[in-house]
């Protein structure tokens, strides 16, 4: 392969990689009953039933009811989502989502309904308790298979940083005996990597939430730290 050309495949291939590693999505929670609640607490301490208390009870109330219809179409989002990425799923898999939906939203209708009788926070909390051991089922499920994507996209990134590892290994014997052994060593931290992702993938169904998140922290941390070798090697190398 002409230097050039070579040149070129690094460069695009190293672009598509940043672009991969450079996504990252954040969700932040702030409870708004917060103010409302401690306002409520100490009105029923009091056994205050004046127009202010009430009304802080009534906001407190609507706060509590939105935040368990949130809480369903964060849930409901996340589904469709997945749902929506049908190509990475075989069809067991793809069967078992459309029955999460479905179970979903039978468990959804039921719950709304019950909350929108409710007359105070108290009501509301009764109801969360209530759904809390149907919920945390859907919601194991769920995980399943957020945490399989998120492997697969780990798995993407890592296939890229191999093809980078091979286009460098055709030519290595130009390389100083010091850049052949960082190679060496990048490439055996990449198959490392990949027997660990792959692993995990077998087991996915049999993850707990704890281990979802550290697995993947882990495993973040382990392609960044070799991408940013990788980069460094490339810059050695007169790539970039």
């Amino acid at each position: 392969m002409h230097v050039w050309l070579k040149k070129a495949l690094v460069f695009s291939i190293l672009l598509f990689v940043i672009s991969l590693l450079s996504q990252s999505v954040r969700a932040q929670d702030v409870d708004q009953r917060s103010d409302y609640l401690e306002v409520v607490k100490k009105c029923n301490e009091e056994n205050d039933t004046s127009a202010v208390c009430n009304r802080y009870r009534q906001q407190a109330l609507i706060f509590s009811k939105n935040r368990l219809a949130n809480t369903f179409e964060a849930f409901e989002n996340r589904l469709n989502r997945l749902l929506g990425s049908s190509e990475i799923w075989d069809d067991a898999e793809l069967s078992d989502l459309k029955i999460l939906k479905a179970d979903f939203y039978t468990f959804k209708k039921e719950n709304l309904e019950l909350v929108n009788e409710a007359e105070t926070v108290g009501d509301v909390e009764i109801v969360v308790s209530n759904l809390q051991p149907a919920y945390s089922v859907l919601l194991n499920k769920l995980n399943s298979f957020i945490y399989k994507e998120s492997l697969l996209k780990q798995k993407v990134v890592l296939d890229k940083i191999v093809s980078l590892i091979d286009v460098l290994e055709d030519t290595q014997a130009t390389y100083s005996q010091e850049d052949k052994d960082r190679l060496a060593d990048l490439s055996y931290r990449a198959q490392e990597l990949m027997v660990n992702i792959d692993a995990l993938l077998e087991n996915h169904d049999n993850i707990s939430s704890s281990s979802f998140n550290r697995d993947l922290t882990e495993n973040t941390e382990d392609i960044d730290s070799l991408f940013d070798d990788l980069r460094e090697l490339l810059n050695s190398l007169g790539y970039i």
